[in-house]
């Protein structure tokens, strides 16, 4: 089992190995667990995320975890 979180990795081994998708554990990543805290208490709360990856750009589009996180902003944006 894996617990990476990184959306890259987890989009990765769906793509190029199906079969090993199983054994990724749906472990969300600070970007996403940090939010979701902050909206319990806050719900009007506007949530900015900024990091290095743009993978992230990707991972607050999922149906899933859409909305927790607002807006993303790279470091070369920022």
């Amino acid at each position: 089992m894996t617990s990476f979180c990184c959306p890259a990795f987890v989009a990765y081994i769906k793509k190029n190995y199906p079969e090993l998708a199983k054994h990724v554990l749906s472990t969300v990543s600070s970007m996403i667990s940090i939010p979701k805290l902050i909206k319990e208490t806050d719900p009007l709360a506007k949530i900015v995320f900024i990091g290095p990856c743009t993978a992230k750009k990707m991972e607050i589009n999922q149906d899933d975890i859409k909305g927790i996180t607002d807006y993303v902003l790279t470091f070369e944006e920022l």
